[in-house]
């Protein structure tokens, strides 16, 4: 499915229109806080969704070019569903990226910056041996045959109901 949004002021007009294919896209970040002010349509195909995405933006007009009241910085229509990175540009991406090491933002760091990092983390971890070793306790504690029947019969009333367990 595809669909199109508007995103409404308090008042009703409308500031922005998107085009998706997944409704969680018009619920994003900067959607409104109330989500009775997001108006979905839902379309056959992309087209239709593309189509309808450039006649709003074009009736409601864009604020940067002073035609309207949306925030859009484009006419439209430039739907990237089923867009495929040809292998020239996956290449030269692959090439930028030689050396790097990602973080979870997504950013990259030298290797400057890894040896900064490691060096204001140390001493602030628990040493090797003291994780193992507490890896090591657990595990004996759930090797003994009391434990893991406690485990199964609680395993077994979260799938089967509380009646269905009695043993």
């Amino acid at each position: 499915m595809f669909y199109t949004y508007l995103w409404l002021r308090e008042d009703g007009t409308p500031y922005y229109v998107g085009k998706c294919t997944r409704k969680s896209r018009a619920y994003r970040v900067s959607c409104p806080k109330d989500h009775s002010r997001v108006i979905l349509q839902n379309h056959e195909s992309e087209q239709d969704a593309l189509d309808v995405e450039v006649f709003l933006i074009s009736f409601y007009g864009r604020k940067d070019l002073g035609t309207g009241c949306l925030r859009n910085r484009t006419d439209g229509g430039e739907g990237m569903s089923g867009f495929v990175i040809s292998l020239e540009t996956r290449e030269k991406m692959r090439i930028a990226k030689l050396g790097k090491i990602g973080t979870r933002l997504g950013t990259y760091q030298s290797e400057e910056t890894r040896r900064k990092i490691a060096k204001s983390l140390r001493g602030k971890h628990p040493p090797r041996i003291v994780v193992e070793k507490q890896i090591r306790s657990m595990m004996l504690i759930r090797q003994t045959s009391g434990y893991r029947s406690k485990m199964r019969l609680a395993a077994m009333k979260r799938w089967h109901g509380e009646k269905s367990c009695v043993l």
